[in-house]
């Protein structure tokens, strides 16, 4: 009777042990196209990616929809399920459960993805591990995770608090200016919402494309893209994708994504890949297994210049044809039937026509506003200079210049933004607004003396301007004349017509004399900051003054006593928001003084170092210098 208990909990204990082996899975997962002429799988995708124990994750892999989920779990094998749904007029659902094991493959066939072919998925699990979502642990499933913000065309879906909240309007325009755009140009009836998931982080229920860094599950409507402060995904592009999928079926992505990629300056990367000999043969790049294998920037160009190509030079009804006909299995041949050429032929076509035709300045301009907009200031400035090198008349020029001097200033490369606003003044010498901004580049370099001669020159001919005096004041602050700074900004606070700049009122808070400023003047300027976030939550300089103003209130020991804790909650928001480094570096000195003012003396001088290896203003990396050796508010 002892040896059968013994033996039942040695038993016991031995299936605890082999369920006990991991909180997920790494899996190999494939789709493949069966090539009946040869009896041979050829894969098209293969990714290596991780499924969690009991999160179902959605995705596209190339031919189809996929739901794959893991739902047990020992050190011997697996227990999944997976779900596929293909695209087009006639879907197909197919669902399988499996117990496989490690390296081995579990597998749906008879896959019609297109045209009456054979598509198959294949997942292979490798290994278990003790990976866990942490620190993405959002579901776009769950109820009540992810809030709405309506579109025409879409449901953007925010996390409450991430950036996506912040720049739904601006996610907004962009979007569906590009797919109004795409859907006129093709006049395609694309009817239905979509929902465009705008996620803070990479979500563990979603298959990620780890090409673009996005997702898709056309069969729901479903588009997913990282949206976070050091990195977005967001792209027109994707909608215009899902569109195609959704409505027109699968075809190989060098024609889909091509199309999908047909307006912005795919020809001006091109022709930079060609000049560079990164380019490839197009019957090396464009059958899926070798596109979607290829170089993601190369194959993505080579996609959209091809699509471009074909539609330009031989219609969009053939285009939609090809669209109809392609599939994995006959894809080089029905191009060249289209063409009526062979793959080389049209190759040497393709290139003559990327090398020679014309690119338009406003598809350079739009391609820069989406950039600015999604706050990829390299690819910002980029597209304003091939905008420049196109202008052929002085607004244009005027328009690309402009925008280079914005990224530069985005990008911290102030001296660069000097010299190139300097052309602007010359082009427009009576432009005091041009020689304002000016003068705040110079006081953002260094360029001290230069920007007073620029200041002098304004308050010549506009006695009255706001921000030249301004930047008087902060002139004198970093030429140590504290006195002659708080008698222009007492003059800005008092001769002001209307309420005083909030900027001006802060300062002299903080470098004027207690009987300076009323607390109604103070408690004017905080409801104007307050006022200016409420109308555009999207500006951070009226975060950080509105901070600052309260650091200046918990150092001189007045006000309601939460000021260092509204101001950290202000700061916070920045952090969220805010990508220029000119900020940055405000941000960060505000930083440093908060901590100053906790009595954590440490912490503020990990931030004054921060304001230092930032680009950030001379001015605010001169203070932050002084900070670390004489701490915000008094010795310590």
């Amino acid at each position: 009777m002892m040896k059968t208990i013994l033996l039942l909990v040695l038993m016991t204990l031995a299936a605890g042990t082999a369920m006990a082996s991991g909180n997920a899975v790494t899996c190999e997962i494939s789709s493949l196209y069966y090539d009946s002429t040869t009896s041979r799988a050829v894969p098209l995708s293969v990714d290596t990616t991780t499924l969690y124990l009991g999160i179902s994750r959605t995705g596209f892999p190339v031919a189809f929809a996929l739901q794959a989920e893991v739902t047990a779990i020992d050190t011997h094998q697996v227990d999944l399920t997976a779900q596929i749904t293909t695209t087009g007029a006639t879907p197909q659902t197919k669902s399988k459960r499996f117990s496989v094991e490690y390296g081995l493959p579990a597998e749906i066939r008879g896959i019609t993805a297109k045209a009456g072919q054979d598509y198959r998925l294949r997942i292979v699990p490798l290994e278990a591990t003790d990976a866990t979502p942490e620190p993405c642990t959002f579901d776009h499933t769950k109820r009540g995770e992810f809030k709405i913000f309506p579109t025409a065309n879409m449901d953007l879906n925010y996390v409450p608090g991430s950036l996506a909240e912040f720049h739904q309007t601006l996610i907004r325009d962009v979007m569906e200016t590009r797919f109004k755009q795409f859907r006129v140009a093709f006049a395609l009836s694309l009817p239905g919402k979509y929902d465009l998931f705008a996620c803070p982080c990479a979500l563990p229920s979603v298959l990620w494309d780890d090409r673009f860094a996005m997702a898709q599950d056309p069969t729901r409507s479903l588009m997913f893209a990282i949206h976070a402060t050091d990195f977005t995904s967001i792209d027109p592009f994707i909608i215009c994708h899902t569109s195609l999928l959704r409505h027109f079926g699968y075809t190989p992505p060098v024609l889909s994504e091509g199309l999908a990629g047909y307006f912005g300056v795919a020809i001006h990367d091109m022709r930079e890949l060609i000049d560079n000999g990164a380019h490839r043969p197009l019957a090396e790049i464009m059958p899926t297994s070798k596109y979607m294998a290829a170089d993601a920037m190369l194959a993505d160009r080579t996609a959209a210049t091809v699509a471009r190509y074909l539609i330009d030079t031989y219609g969009w009804d053939r285009f939609r044809e090809l669209y109809e006909l392609a599939h994995d299995g006959n894809l080089l041949e029905q191009v060249s039937d289209l063409c009526g050429v062979s793959i080389e032929e049209l190759q040497s076509e393709w290139l003559t026509w990327v090398d020679t035709v014309t690119i338009l300045p406003e598809q350079a301009h739009l391609a820069a506003e989406q950039a600015e907009v999604l706050r990829q200031y390299g690819r910002m400035a980029e597209c304003f200079e091939l905008m420049l090198s196109l202008a052929d008349d002085k607004r244009d020029s005027s328009m690309a210049l402009a925008g280079i001097v914005r990224a530069a200033y985005y990008d911290g490369d102030y001296y660069q933004a000097v010299d190139l606003q300097e052309q602007r003044v010359e082009d427009d010498s009576a432009a005091s607004d041009k020689r304002a901004s000016l003068a705040g580049y110079q006081m953002m370099a260094g360029e001290y003396d230069s920007a007073m001669e620029t200041i002098n020159a304004i308050l010549s001919v506009d006695p009255g301007n706001a921000f030249a005096t301004f930047n008087m004041a902060l002139y004198n602050l970093t030429s140590h004349d504290t006195s002659a700074a708080v008698d222009v900004l007492r003059d800005m606070v008092s001769s002001a017509e209307a309420a005083p700049s909030p900027e001006a009122v802060v300062l002299l808070h903080s470098v004027g004399e207690p009987d300076d400023l009323s607390p109604t003047l103070i408690a004017g300027a905080r409801a104007d900051l307050h006022r200016r976030i409420s109308v555009n939550p999207m500006e951070p300089s009226a975060y950080l003054w509105l901070a600052w103003s309260n650091l200046i209130e918990a150092r001189q020991g007045t006000g309601s006593g939460t000021a260092l804790q509204t101001a950290g909650e202000l700061l916070q928001v920045v952090h969220l928001i805010e990508s220029r480094t000119f900020y940055l570096g405000m941000l960060f000195l505000l930083e440093g003084k908060l901590a100053d003012l906790r009595q954590d003396r440490e912490t503020a001088r990990e931030w004054y170092g921060r304001v230092l290896s930032n680009a950030s203003a001379a001015y605010h990396q001169e203070e932050a210098t002084a900070l670390l050796e004489t701490p915000y508010g008094g010795s310590q």
